[in-house]
């Protein structure tokens, strides 16, 4: 089913789904979250079971370098700074390329990098130094 809009979205590194939920919850989209951590999905699908039950989510292990899915989607996200996960610049160029062959022809990607100092405060606060 799509959503009233027929919005689809693809949550890049989607982790234990968050993102993912708050879309959802809206009712305004329907959503296909990736990640690579089968751990992190099994929490995402936990989650959003609700909306997985209704065939408005979906959770798939996937690297988003090699992202390869039989469709476009209106709205991607790669939030968290899930892009800072990618070791090179060739894993980024890799992802970039994947991304706009699944963005639809009006589509949108939305990503968000830390600077230096977003990032410096970001692992301090997880592993506090």
């Amino acid at each position: 089913p799509a959503a009233r809009d027929g919005s689809w979205v693809l949550d890049v590194g989607c982790g234990c789904g968050n993102l993912s939920y708050e879309l959802l919850r809206s009712g305004r989209y329907c959503v296909v979250g990736i990640d690579r951590s089968p751990w992190m999905l099994a929490k995402a699908r936990h989650h959003n079971q609700e909306f997985i039950g209704q065939g408005r989510a979906q959770f798939l292990e996937i690297d988003m370098r090699k992202l390869s899915l039989d469709r476009q989607f209106t709205f991607m996200v790669a939030s968290y700074g899930v892009l800072h996960h990618l070791d090179d610049r060739a894993g980024l160029v890799s992802f970039f390329k994947c991304a706009h062959q699944h963005l639809s022809e009006r589509g949108a990607l939305y990503f968000d990098v830390f600077t230096e100092r977003g990032a410096r405060q970001s692992f301090e606060h997880r592993h506090q130094i």
